[in-house]
């Protein structure tokens, strides 16, 4: 399996948000060879509840329920590594606060769904990619302590679903960063752009995994354009017919 490094992730269909960056060197046309993975947020009737669906180039299969709690699930995030194992992460909102939880699916099954950084007061909107080498990368914005701003941390996983602690990306500051988003570049390495509160406004930054450490952040405010729609038209595959207006999604194409 080859995977593509197309990644959309929207926060509805109508209006969804194209994060900051897509290092995508081929959109590519709606083909029989193109296949996707598809992680929705949806009402249940109660609650938003986060499903699953597969493209196999030809249509969706019916969507599965992943989680099914007293939480509000949101922010879907999902990729797929080359054994076709698929990790999917979120965010978990309910009296409590908002924690990010994932699950993996084995081919078979998923897990169960478990907390990614339970020592945080606060963790949201999680991001994930699998690199060449298998190794799974989520990184997600939170903080500590209830006095602290939300940063970016990031941190791996690896197909025995063995994890780092989470690690702040960026240098340390008093001001928020939010609403990571990491892809594989040309080169094999991560990259995470980000909204950061610097000066008097939020900038786009962009930060690199390279020789073992992140490079220090860069401003491509000017580099990035507006977010755009996730229509029918722009989609590199057919978006199914179960989503519906008010819906979540992430979507990861492959061949």
């Amino acid at each position: 399996m080859k995977n593509r490094t197309i990644k959309f992730l929207g926060y509805t269909v109508v209006h969804a948000l194209l994060m900051l960056l897509l290092v995508a060197t081929a959109q590519g046309n709606k083909t029989a060879a193109l296949k996707a993975e598809i992680a929705f947020s949806a009402s249940d009737g109660m609650r938003n509840e986060i499903f699953t669906s597969t493209y196999n180039g030809l249509t969706w299969s019916e969507p599965e329920q992943v989680t099914n709690d007293n939480a509000s699930n949101v922010h879907p995030a999902i990729d797929i590594d080359q054994n076709e194992n698929k990790y999917l992460f979120w965010s978990a909102i309910d009296e409590d606060g908002t924690t990010v939880k994932y699950a993996v699916y084995n081919g078979q099954e998923w897990s169960e769904t478990k907390p990614l950084a339970p020592s945080f007061t606060s963790s949201i909107t999680p991001s994930v990619v699998v690199d060449k080498n298998g190794s799974i990368w989520c990184v997600f914005a939170g903080h500590v302590d209830d006095d602290d701003d939300d940063d970016i941390y990031f941190l791996r996983l690896n197909t025995k679903e063995e994890k780092q602690t989470p690690q702040l990306l960026h240098a340390n500051n008093a001001v928020p960063d939010i609403t990571p988003f990491v892809v594989i570049n040309d080169q094999g390495n991560p990259v995470v752009s980000w909204k950061g509160f610097r000066g008097d406004a939020y900038s786009n930054l962009q930060s690199t995994w390279s020789n073992g450490k992140w490079s220090e952040e860069i401003d491509i405010s000017a580099e990035v354009a507006d977010p755009e729609e996730i229509t029918e038209e722009n989609s590199p595959v057919p978006l199914p017919d179960f989503i519906n207006t008010d819906s979540q999604i992430c979507i990861r194409t492959y061949e």
